[in-house]
């Protein structure tokens, strides 16, 4: 893609990686698999990596603008959850009871969509104007951001420590700064 990043760049994203590494630290989990663990990870970021460099290739071109890209996205993934996804695993039954057992829960549901189409059309808008490489730094800050609804929305302050909030404010400021011209 062509992308330029400054060495300065380069520090910040560390940095916001590390953060969101400080965010998703525990001592509490049990590893059991270290290696396949590992193995996820490297195939989640080549995953969301590729995804973003495909989509910046695509939205070069006049015709296919980010909402456009975001629907082929989202009709492919439907797709493959509803007709191969739970064929496969047999999860109609259960699928089809979380409609029919709570009122509540259809909404949940509904709103977590509703917020996850959001949230991934400004990540592909992000992509359009700004490229992959700045905006997936601007992706991983959703763990920071976490802490902030949680707080803001739920009024749950226990998830507040020092460890929190220093690596909320690492990850805000830094993939910000990576992303900002």
């Amino acid at each position: 893609l062509k992308e330029k990043m400054q060495w300065y760049r380069w520090i910040l994203l560390v940095l916001t990686l590390l953060g969101v590494y400080g965010l998703s630290y525990s001592s509490e989990i049990n590893i059991n698999n270290f290696l396949l663990g590992v193995l996820g990870a490297i195939l989640c970021a080549f995953g969301w990596g590729i995804e973003a460099v495909i989509l910046a290739k695509c939205m070069e071109d006049s015709d296919v603008n980010d909402e456009v890209a975001l629907q082929i996205r989202q009709t492919t993934s439907a797709f493959i959850y509803g007709v191969v996804l739970l064929n496969v695993m047999d999860a109609w039954p259960f699928t089809v009871t979380l409609f029919h057992n709570s009122g509540l829960l259809v909404h949940t549901i509904a709103l977590a969509g509703l917020c996850a189409t959001v949230s991934y059309l400004f990540y592909y808008k992000a992509i359009a104007q700004i490229g992959a490489s700045k905006a997936m730094a601007l992706n991983v800050s959703y763990a920071a951001w976490a802490v902030v609804f949680t707080v803001l929305i739920f009024g749950d302050t226990s998830v507040l420590n020092m460890n929190t909030i220093i690596c909320s404010v690492i990850v805000l400021v830094c993939s910000i700064l990576v992303a900002a011209d």
